[in-house]
């Protein structure tokens, strides 16, 4: 302090914001039962198309969401740590280049890429800690941009959107509940329900389809007559 000639009582200013999100944030949140969550997402989708990054927590909810929501035709692209490094880089320019896509993704993308203009981020999942929740929501509202973060709560994920707040000091009503179009849900509920039988189908048919190639591959190499009890269906 001597060799740069500082008083002795130097007054310290903290620049540094209180709030964890970013101040042209909207946050908002959506009580409801885990199976109503699709009806909800394709919602969201279809009445406020934008450039939309959906979080998951797990590579497997990444899948179905993007075999149904391609049944429902809804522009998607895939994101997970199962990707190589090509197919990522790949997913993330697709995703840039639209004006209206949807990026399906697990944490990989909450931190480390910047792309520009997210307008929604949909929290399909609640995420397990407060920090993945300020970076899933720090996709959008970058730069002084304004921009939109949404939770969907179930009861199952109450005890982690409250300790959410709790970490981030906010009372449950700063993140207040965003207002759902029921008569046009209800229009969109027979073809989402639709969607689910279809999704499920696939599902089978493309496990059955696994299933019985392992045990014929194992019959063959063995020299072995395969019984028909062992295949999937019979």
């Amino acid at each position: 302090m001597e060799r740069i000639c500082m008083r002795e009582h130097p007054k310290i200013l903290d620049l540094s914001r209180t709030e964890a999100t970013a101040t042209g944030l909207q946050e908002k949140r959506i009580d409801c039962a885990a199976e109503d969550k699709d009806l909800i997402l394709y919602s969201m989708l279809m009445s406020r198309p934008a450039r939309t990054m959906v979080f998951t927590n797990s590579i497997q909810c990444v899948k179905r969401l993007h075999t149904l929501l391609r049944l429902l035709e809804c522009q998607t692209i895939v994101l997970h740590a199962n990707m190589n490094q090509k197919q990522r880089l790949k997913s993330l320019e697709r995703f840039a280049q639209s004006q209206q896509c949807v990026l399906l993704t697990t944490d990989v993308a909450a931190r480390g890429i910047d792309i520009p203009n997210v307008q929604h981020v949909i929290h399909y999942e609640v995420p397990r800690v407060s920090e993945t929740y300020v970076h899933r929501s720090g996709r959008t509202a970058r730069i002084g941009r304004t921009g939109l973060t949404l939770l969907l709560v179930s009861p199952e994920e109450l005890l982690n959107f409250k300790k959410i707040c709790r970490t981030l000091n906010k009372k449950e009503e700063e993140l207040p509940e965003l207002p759902l179009d029921t008569e046009h849900m209800s229009a969109l509920k027979e073809r989402v329900t639709l969607a689910h039988k279809i999704e499920k189908n696939e599902y089978f048919q493309n496990r059955k389809s696994q299933h019985d190639s392992w045990f014929r591959q194992a019959a063959e190499a063995m020299e072995i007559q395969l019984d028909d009890d062992m295949l999937m269906g019979n």
